[in-house]
């Protein structure tokens, strides 16, 4: 049902995500968890009560399409509290989605491109910069990417029943600047792996 401030929890490195989780919702800064596999695995052994991503947005989970679905995409991109997200919240039939949670899993750049590629993650980058995104542009997502910020992120909601919006600011340029660190290994590993045709550079 439209109208629940939800969190999007998932990540390869879990330490501490449970606890995380947890206050979260006894801070009754959302209303409930969404997340994935190995991630809500770990979560309801904790006790919490989860969301499956598959069962939010009503499609069967693949490897690939874990949380990549307009459900999930409209509720970001549309959490701020103004009328206008509002309105769009629902044409929608979206949620609201003010904080993710997400690193990724390790790339291996180790032999062949069909080797190393299918360890590229897509998912946990994209929802990150968006939440990055939205986060720098109107405050209304934050992007958390290490469990070194959630002990501070659950004193400030404590203290102030919020996340302010320097507070969201600083944790979309950390995690950009996570994004930018990925990306680099992957980078290298390309250019020492795919072929240089002159005949094809552009």
């Amino acid at each position: 049902m439209p109208g629940r401030r939800l969190a999007l929890i998932s990540v390869t490195h879990k330490e501490g995500a449970p606890e995380f989780a947890k206050k979260l919702l006894e801070l009754e800064f959302v209303d409930g968890i969404i997340s994935t596999g190995g991630t809500a695995d770990k979560l309801r052994e904790a006790g919490i009560e989860v969301i499956d991503s598959e069962t939010y947005t009503g499609m069967e989970q693949s490897p690939l399409l874990k949380t990549m679905h307009h459900l999930i995409y409209a509720a970001l991109f549309y959490a701020g509290d103004d009328e206008d997200s509002a309105k769009m919240r629902e044409t929608l039939s979206a949620d609201q989605i003010p904080i993710v949670v997400g690193n990724f899993y390790d790339f291996k750049g180790e032999g062949p491109l069909e080797q190393s590629i299918p360890g590229m993650d897509c998912g946990g980058p994209t929802f990150v910069r968006v939440a990055a995104k939205m986060g720098l542009l109107n405050g209304s997502v934050a992007a958390v990417t290490s469990p070194g910020q959630y002990e501070s992120i659950c004193e400030v909601i404590d203290n102030c029943g919020k996340i302010p919006v320097e507070m969201i600011h600083n944790l979309a340029v950390k995690a950009l600047e996570v994004l930018h660190a990925y990306d680099e290994p992957i980078i290298q590993y390309l250019r020492e792996t795919v072929p240089s045709n002159p005949q094809f550079e552009i």
